[in-house]
């Protein structure tokens, strides 16, 4: 596990004086969690956190003030990149620079660890405070919302669990698209149930197309999917919506690639807000093009 730190702050930069001590977070953390995912709106659930700390334990942290813990943020590393997700302070102790330690201390575990590349989604709140720690801007990511229509087709592609070995090609797909290895991230999310993936191949059996998703506490999450044509992608996507008809349903499209913003449009989905994509370190080689749908900002 890793060793906790303490960062201190001068004079009454915390409530008490307390020194700020950041720490591997616990099961036991998840209340914390969870109130802090319900004050800020999102969508995150229990199952999320405990996956987040399952892929990377000694990547997820806990800021606490005197006897308080107050905030949180996780890593997940996929060989030489990595993401930083879940950047979450109590309200009231925002402002003394809280979130910045949290990530520099995650920026310097995963350096520890070999990542090159440094991932994140970051909100309207947060980007200042990654541009001050040197993240760079790499594209737009617009969330959509909308409800599933009753109208949507049925699964009428292939479904692939974790242990077909169809799941090489999902892999190897998603590979392509991100630039990534998440392979241990697709198959943790079919085992824990939060998703099964549908494969859209050409007339050669040639994989030209994914997608899963997760249910989240406020709506369904779409993704992550990928997708080499425009008809593979709107195929995946309308099989993964028919399973959730009249469903609150979320999607993260990056602002790239306009045929999926295309299709989010086409079946009644609205901009509910948009992230900016940074890193930190070597420039990623994903595809935004080809990537339908993020699997969140937890994990890219």
């Amino acid at each position: 596990m890793s060793s906790p730190v303490f960062h201190n702050f001068p004079g009454n930069a915390l409530p008490g004086d307390d020194p700020l001590l950041i720490r591997p977070m616990r099961t036991e953390d998840l209340p914390l969690c969870r109130r802090l995912v319900s004050e800020a709106g999102w969508n995150q659930t229990d199952e999320d956190w405990l996956r987040a700390m399952k892929l990377d334990p000694d990547g997820c942290l806990v800021a606490e003030s005197g006897a308080a813990a107050v905030g949180t943020t996780t890593c997940c590393r996929f060989g030489e990149t990595g993401w930083i997700a879940m950047v979450l302070v109590d309200p009231a102790y925002r402002g003394h620079g809280i979130a910045g330690k949290l990530v520099q201390h995650a920026i310097a575990c995963m350096q520890r660890a070999g990542v090159k590349s440094i991932r994140l989604d970051a909100t309207a709140m947060g980007q200042k405070v990654y541009r001050k720690l040197g993240f760079r801007e790499e594209y737009e990511v617009i969330r959509y919302e909308g409800i599933a229509g009753e109208e949507m087709p049925g699964n009428a592609l292939q479904t692939v669990l974790s242990t077909d070995a169809l799941m090489d090609e999902v892999a190897g797909l998603d590979q392509k698209a991100t630039g990534t290895g998440r392979r241990v991230f697709l198959e943790n999310l079919d085992m824990t149930k939060a998703s099964a993936y549908c494969l859209k191949t050409d007339h050669e059996g040639k994989p030209e197309g994914y997608a899963g998703y997760r249910v989240g506490r406020k709506a369904v999450q779409i993704g992550p999917a990928a997708a080499f044509t425009e008809h593979a992608g709107r195929a995946v996507l309308d099989t993964v919506l028919g399973g959730f008809r009249g469903s609150a349903c979320l999607i993260d499209i990056p602002a790239e690639n306009k045929p999926a913003i295309r299709w989010a449009e086409s079946r009644g989905f609205k901009i509910q807000r948009s992230f900016i994509r940074m890193y930190l370190g070597e420039k990623p080689l994903d595809r935004p093009d080809w990537i339908w749908a993020c699997s969140g900002p937890e994990k890219g």
